[in-house]
């Protein structure tokens, strides 16, 4: 398979993770919460669709990650209980993933990335936000 589509693969995996956590939407316990999964799925639609416009630049594609992690990281301040740990959470996971990407050579093809932790933090902020 020809590296470049190797790379949207990559790239459209965190796509389907951003599709889970799109789902989320019901009403929070709180108005702050909301705010923060409504922010938090924005920052992951900009990240994502950032990322995907930066395959073949992974030090570039880093950076983004790692920024959308810094503003989830805020976002999640806001926030309380499974709401701010979900948040937390899937910061951690944009950071985990701009720290494969900055290492010379391989893990730093975003085809071969392991999402499985974004996934789960995904799926975390669903439930949290529904």
């Amino acid at each position: 398979m020809p590296l470049l589509v190797r790379r949207f693969a990559g790239v459209a995996a965190v796509l389907v993770t951003l599709a889970t956590v799109s789902a989320c939407g019901g009403l929070g316990s709180d108005d702050d919460d909301q705010a923060v999964c409504d922010s938090v799925k924005e920052e992951l639609r900009s990240v994502t669709t950032e990322a995907a416009a930066q395959v073949e630049t992974p030090a570039v594609a880093s950076e983004t990650y790692q920024d959308g992690a810094a503003r989830v990281r805020a976002f999640a301040k806001k926030a309380h209980g499974d709401v701010a740990d979900a948040s937390y959470d899937i910061a951690d996971a944009l950071n985990h993933l701009g720290g494969l990407l900055a290492v010379d050579g391989p893990p730093n093809n975003p085809a071969t990335l392991d999402l499985t932790a974004l996934n789960t933090a995904g799926a975390k902020l669903q439930s949290a936000c529904a």
